[in-house]
């Protein structure tokens, strides 16, 4: 009884600590010109905003480790604002920053957005949020400071999209809200494609881009 005890404690440390690690939401703006830029051998930076909820109360030691984490993301990222705001029993910490997008090999941010042609389309160009060779650093140097609120590689993710008149296909996506099997959309002004659960718990979020 008591073994079994253990296991079902041991399961539930388990889910509680991979729930801390994914953010509710990362948001990341990406334009056509972007894209453009980034196909030509540019690295144009792109906005994200990353949020995180927890439950309980936070200790005096917690709340230093949340500081301790920040100064650590600065060293790897460019974070443009860090807020914790802490309730009554649960708390709600948002991250600002810019990530590249590249059509080449990134070594200097932990995420970043790929854009490289896909070859079972013409003209297609697959657009994906990646991790690199330091985002296993970073994970080490924050698991140093609170091993569960070390971050996950891959999260909800949405794109909002901007530009006029490029096709974007992107399978399992919701668009306002509606799923569908294969969004194929034509963007105009803009476009928000939002990725959770399934294979998205997997896989970083992408989508094919037909650019006029």
């Amino acid at each position: 009884m008591r073994l079994r005890f253990l296991k079902i404690a041991a399961a539930l440390v388990c889910t509680l600590v991979l729930a801390a690690c994914a953010a509710d939401e990362l948001q990341i703006d990406i334009s056509q010109t972007q894209i453009e830029d980034a196909i030509a051998l540019e690295r144009p930076m792109l906005d994200f905003v990353a949020e995180f909820s927890g439950s309980g109360e936070l200790s005096e030691s917690e709340r230093a480790d949340f500081k301790k984490i920040e100064a650590v993301l600065r060293e790897y990222m460019t974070i443009t604002d860090f807020v914790l705001d802490i309730g009554v029993e649960d708390y709600t910490l948002t991250v600002e920053g810019r990530m590249p997008l590249t059509s080449q090999a990134e070594d200097k941010s932990p995420w970043f957005v790929s854009v490289r042609p896909y070859p079972n389309f013409e003209g297609a160009y697959l657009v994906q949020l990646e991790t690199s060779e330091m985002f296993g650093e970073l994970e080490d140097d924050i698991q140093d400071i609170s091993f569960s609120l070390s971050p996950d590689r891959i999260h909800p993710t949405k794109f909002r999209l901007s530009g006029e008149g490029m096709r974007v296909v992107a399978p399992a996506a919701a668009v306002g809200g509606d799923y569908a099997l294969f969004q194929d959309r034509i963007v105009t002004d803009r476009l928000n494609l939002q990725f959770t659960g399934g294979a998205y718990s997997s896989i970083g979020a992408g989508f094919l881009v037909f650019l006029p």
